[in-house]
């Protein structure tokens, strides 16, 4: 009987999986003018995210009550914030081909939320503007990330990335 009880711990404890540490980057951003030209890219900015961390995940998992009744996914494209830097004004373009919810955090360099929001794409090209002038967490001369999120109707995310930006 002590040797299943050591074997029970053990399993138990091999199988914890320690969450990786990730040295999180806002300094690198891709750098766009006000008609939305790249002049610099980071390649990990404003695409797929393979994998997000739990933390990561949490900024998006906020309650709303937008539904859409599209159970399927879809191809999405994000193309980068512009301009940035900016002043608190910009705008994501967002490709997609299907109606999905769409969920948008914004997070300091302490991974604190300062800004959440979501809104139902329809399947189609969709210019998202944000107004954050009346946010006072948003500081000037301050680096920042937005994390964007894809649901179907059921709730399902299916596309998650990130882009990281500066206000000035």
């Amino acid at each position: 009987m002590r040797w299943l009880s050591a074997a029970l711990l053990f399993m138990l404890v091999s199988g914890c999986k320690k969450e990786p540490v990730v040295m999180y980057d806002f300094t690198t951003q891709t750098i766009t003018d006000s008609s939305c030209q790249i002049i610099a890219e980071d390649p990990t900015d404003w695409t797929y995210d393979q994998y997000w961390t739990r933390t990561d995940s949490l900024f998006v998992l906020f309650n709303d009550n937008l539904t859409t009744s599209d159970t399927t996914t879809g191809w999405v494209r994000v193309e980068p914030l512009c301009p940035n830097p900016t002043s608190k004004s910009f705008t994501l373009k967002i490709h997609s081909t299907k109606p999905a919810k769409a969920r948008f955090a914004i997070v300091n360099t302490d991974l604190e939320m300062v800004y959440y929001a979501s809104r139902i794409v329809h399947g189609d090209t969709v210019i998202q503007k944000f107004d954050l002038s009346g946010y006072s967490s948003i500081l000037p001369q301050q680096n920042y990330r937005l994390y964007y999120a894809f649901f179907t109707g059921k709730n399902r995310m299916y596309y998650r990335g990130h882009g990281d930006f500066r206000v000035e």
